[in-house]
């Protein structure tokens, strides 16, 4: 039995946002677009680690092809 998960109304905004990329987005873009002062990146990370543990995205370390480093990958849980 699923249970109905609670999200916030900026939680709703996020997952909008990330059901445009269904391939997933860099963790660094997506703080870049929701975050404007250094203050609100940890606040904006601290969400998306809710929305990690209530099961709705995914985040996974990969080796950007632009970079060559490994970051970080945002995915939507579906």
């Amino acid at each position: 039995m699923s249970q109905k998960v609670r999200l916030g109304k900026q939680e709703k905004v996020v997952i909008n946002f990330l059901s445009i990329y269904p391939k997933g987005i860099w963790l660094n873009e997506l703080i870049e677009k929701f975050s404007f002062t250094n203050s609100y990146k940890r606040t904006m990370l601290k969400r998306l680690q809710r929305l990690k543990r209530k099961g709705l995205i995914i985040i996974r370390e990969e080796i950007n092809p632009i970079t060559g480093k490994m970051e970080k990958r945002v995915y939507l849980k579906r």
